[in-house]
């Protein structure tokens, strides 16, 4: 596809702007051709509806024109045909998934567009010209234009999907490299004054702005601190650049001697470290700190935690070269060891060096360390293809999901049907009821409830049918005190039963185990009948839900861990599942204490069952949320930290730095 033809551009911002939308539009291409589309007529539509979309949302600027558009982009997706209504749902939920999988880049490339564009703090993120929505406004117009049928357009969303998520990923950060170099501050970091939401080049950091975001900035000056740095002389600057370059060329040497495989030193231990300039040597100092973190951190596998010891060299160098490191935290070299560190999630621990990885991440590690002299363009490649990388490996386990779904929606309505009829029991059996009739509907009629409402639902004859025989079992079983209401008993009582053996049937219970169930309910019916006191009633505690592992029925597609039994009442959902989405990393413990890890790949609609993938092993597994938070409330499973690796290790020794100077 070529780039289309650009508006006239009389400003820096305008330029940026259509750079932008070309480099959509280029993306969407490559991603349409290798998803199998290269019909021009199909490519034109593509092209025409992702222009309309940017275009449109390109030129909204104030609070009016935002409440103007509210809906806008979604109306446009939609455009509904009332014979394709799925498509439109299902393209919408796509736009949704996309901006969660995109999640990281698109925050930053989104305040750098407010920015960039000169728009209102109004701005939503489904409004960003190049975001997820004008993507499928594009892929709306492109099954418009090529003729698909409805099966045939739910198929492209399948198939488009992955491939779309890793080039839109890459788009982003692509863009926020490009918008950063020329100047185009996040809203929420840009200052006030007159410079141009466009200039060219950045004007001196204030001190504050010049220790840096977050853990890192903080380190730093904790470095300066404790080493005494900040209150000596300045250095003549003519020294303090001739001291740069012998630093420097000694971080070449021992570069080149780790590249070869030779032993490296500390440059903490050298004789040049200390005559270096206060800031630098505080600098040095904090990211040696960061890579004893990485170093020692048990949660990443061996491998992995040699191959990101290779960057400290590259980084000490580069901290002399190009102070911009310690200013933000989207320089590319500290979102080179994030992005290892999302590329990584979720693997074991005890991963060997075979593993693929593994072997990709040291090749990039690798690469760096022998090919960065004084370009840091060196990290921006190497930041890509770990992005791709770590984008890729997430979109293989929702890939790996999707393929389960139909077996993960029948858990998803097994869980919403066992939670229902669970309640609807509760609100029969109130107090007063006999134990013995509330642990037969708790424990066994409950079951008959669930596949009802399963195969049904709740508006149909057969859903209430199977109450009225809890009700009138609930009935049965009271005292009667008049000779009308013991005849009434004694007149129902055999089409009772034999409703109640009809259910119990269709769960697996057969005739003989259906008496020997209600039998201690027929010594309330008799005693009912002939007018004489009821029977001692029997102890009764619910039994605990336990764990269980196995397959869907008789689908051996999918293994489920699912919590058996009745639920509880309901109580707040768990702030950690609530949250939950496609893409986060958790463990949690199988019945046989073994761990698993996995990415959450696919998440009910009712929010009761989830599908996790291991896109390393390309395993999939479902998982009830109710067995989750069983396994929160007793410490089996956890959320995996998805705190970047380069912040998380800067907070780890700033508090050690902390610790060891109290």
């Amino acid at each position: 596809m070529n780039d289309a033809p650009s508006p006239a551009s009389s400003t820096i911002a305008e330029q940026l702007v259509a750079h932008g939308r070309n480099a959509l539009l280029q993306t969407l291409d490559e991603v349409a051709r290798d998803s199998g589309f290269s019909h021009p007529e199909a490519l034109e539509g593509l092209c025409r509806g992702t222009i309309e979309s940017h275009d449109e949302l390109a030129g909204l600027r104030d609070r009016r024109g935002f409440e103007n558009a509210r809906g806008l982009t979604a109306s446009r997706i939609s455009l509904v045909h009332e014979e394709d209504l799925e498509f439109t749902i299902r393209i919408n939920d796509l736009a949704r998934r996309l901006r969660e999988r995109c999640d990281r880049e698109l925050g930053r490339l989104h305040q750098r567009y407010m920015t960039l564009l000169d728009q209102s703090d109004d701005a939503a993120l489904e409004q960003l010209p190049v975001g997820p929505e004008t993507a499928c406004c594009g892929l709306r117009a492109l099954s418009d234009a090529a003729g698909l049928d409805p099966a045939s357009r739910l198929k492209l969303l399948e198939r488009i999907e992955p491939r779309l998520a890793s080039g839109l990923n890459a788009l982003y950060a692509q863009l926020n490299r490009e918008l950063e170099s020329r100047g185009v501050e996040p809203k929420s970091l840009s200052r006030s004054g007159s410079q141009s939401p466009a200039a060219p080049a950045r004007g001196p950091a204030s001190d504050a702005h010049a220790w840096g975001a977050g853990s890192f900035g903080e380190l730093h000056r904790a470095a300066v601190t404790r080493l005494g740095a900040g209150n000596g002389a300045a250095i003549d600057a003519t020294l303090a650049a001739a001291v740069r370059e012998q630093v420097l060329g000694w971080l070449d040497t021992q570069q080149a001697n780790a590249a070869s495989g030779g032993d490296v030193a500390a440059l903490s231990g050298s004789d040049l470290g200390p005559l270096l300039g206060p800031r630098e040597r505080a600098a040095v100092d904090a990211l040696e700190h960061v890579f004893k973190v990485i170093e020692q951190d048990r949660k990443l596998a061996t491998p992995i935690r040699s191959a990101l010891s290779t960057l400290s060299l590259p980084m000490m160098k580069l901290a002399l070269l190009d102070p911009d490191m310690l200013e933000t935290p989207d320089h590319a070299a500290r979102r080179l060891i994030n992005a290892i560190g999302e590329c990584v999630h979720g693997m074991s621990p005890s991963a060997n060096a075979d593993h693929p990885v593994c072997v990709f991440v040291k090749t990039v590690t690798t690469g760096v360390l022998r090919d960065f002299g004084r370009d840091a363009a060196v990290f921006d490649r190497a930041l890509s293809r770990v992005e791709q990388v770590a984008g890729e490996r997430r979109a293989l386990a929702i890939q790996l999901a999707t393929a389960s779904n139909a077996l993960a929606a029948r858990v998803e309505r097994e869980e919403a049907a066992l939670r229902f009829a669970s309640k609807a029991i509760r609100a029969l059996a109130s107090e007063g009821v006999p134990n013995v009739v509330r642990g037969f509907l708790e424990q066994h009629w409950l079951r008959v409830l669930q596949t009802t409402l399963a195969a049904h639902g709740d508006k149909s004859p057969e859903w209430r049918n199977q109450l009225m025989v809890a009700d009138r079992l609930i009935w049965s079983v009271q005292p009667k005190t008049t000779p009308e209401e013991r005849q009434h008993l004694l007149k129902l009582l055999p089409e009772l039963l034999r409703r109640a053996a009809d259910g119990l049937a269709m769960v697996g219970v057969s005739e003989q185990q259906a008496r020997e169930l209600l039998a201690p309910c027929m010594q309330f019916h008799t005693a009912a009948i002939n007018g004489q006191a009821a029977p001692a009633d029997v102890p009764y505690a619910a039994p605990q839900p336990t764990l269980e592992f196995g397959t869907v029925g008789e689908a051996p597609g999918l293994k489920v861990l699912r919590l058996n039994g009745a639920p509880g009442r309901e109580s707040l959902p768990n702030a950690e599942l609530a949250t939950l989405k496609a893409g986060d990393w958790i463990e949690f413990s199988l019945p046989d204490n073994r761990r698993v890890r996995g990415c959450v790949g696919w998440i009910g609609p009712g929010r009761h069952a989830i599908v996790i993938c291991d896109p390393d092993r390309r395993g999939v597994m479902g998982v009830t949320m109710r067995a989750l938070e069983r396994e929160l409330q007793t410490g089996d499973a956890r959320r995996l930290d998805e705190t970047p690796l380069f912040e998380a290790a800067s907070a780890a020794a700033l508090k050690r730095l902390r610790s060891a100077t109290q």
